[in-house]
């Protein structure tokens, strides 16, 4: 299978590695990613008016795999990532990002941002999370995308996978769930506080707001309690339910 590997935190970083490792002996793999750490990026994209640079790098241990630093957004990576391999790659996997992708996240998170980008091409894709912000171990991560790939395998309608894991050893794994997203939200208050330079910054408090109880069948609560979570996701943010109750007797 040809694989066309991206994320948003660079390059270099230490998820992306552990996804070339893992697949290149059996696949033909590229990577095209970020050249700086794009966090937060969502599915952003560089306009028309503004070129790119794509630099051939090096990889250490991964001589042999195509590699390019981008000067875009996650979801440029993917698009040029795809051109750039000459012939479209059969998989787009978008990770293993450094930290989760879960519920409400999903609306900010360049590495669901460029997997979904390559969706929107008909080209298949699955976005890879770890749930450590400083990942130790992969392989859990790397369990789950084995299982996404599987999906699939066996239902070829299926276009965009989410996968959000554990940090930690396969063998740990209390097992898979297929899950909705879940819904939570970020502190609404910014503290105003001096930065190096001595400017006054607003910065935006951590923590999360969850809207689910505990023991809801959504993606994070399962994430943490052990679980490997695949969610499958769309690309339309069209309410189908209210589009029909309004149309309900509209006149035109």
């Amino acid at each position: 299978m040809r694989i066309l590997l991206t994320n948003d935190d660079g390059v270099y970083a230490a998820g992306i590695r552990a996804l070339a490792v893992a697949l290149h002996g059996e696949h033909e793999v590229a990577i095209a990613a970020p050249s700086v750490q794009r966090s937060g990026a969502s599915h952003s994209f560089t306009c028309s008016e503004f070129g790119l640079s794509a630099e051939r790098v090096t990889l250490e241990g991964l001589e042999d795999v195509t590699a390019y630093a981008i000067s875009g957004t996650p979801s440029d990576c993917a698009k040029l990532g795809m051109q750039l391999m000459g012939e479209w790659p059969d998989l787009v996997v978008s990770g293993i990002n450094h930290g989760s992708n879960l519920g409400t996240d999903t609306l900010y998170s360049g590495t669901v941002g460029a997997a979904m980008e390559a969706a929107i091409y008909g080209v298949k894709a699955i976005a890879v999370s770890n749930y450590a912000f400083e990942p130790e171990n992969f392989d859990m991560c790397i369990y789950g995308l084995e299982r996404a790939m599987q999906l699939m395998e066996e239902h070829n309608e299926l276009m965009l996978l989410n996968v959000n894991a554990p940090d930690g050893a396969r063998e740990d794994c209390k097992g898979v769930k297929l899950t909705p997203l879940g819904f939570h939200k970020y502190p609404t208050e910014y503290d105003l506080m001096p930065n190096e330079n001595g400017e006054e910054m607003f910065y935006s408090r951590r923590g999360i707001v969850y809207m689910s109880r505990e023991n809801d069948d959504v993606d994070d609560r399962w994430l943490q309690k052990g679980y490997v979570s695949i969610t499958p996701l769309q690309m339309s943010f069209t309410d189908e339910n209210m589009l029909a109750l309004l149309k309900k007797g509209w006149r035109e």
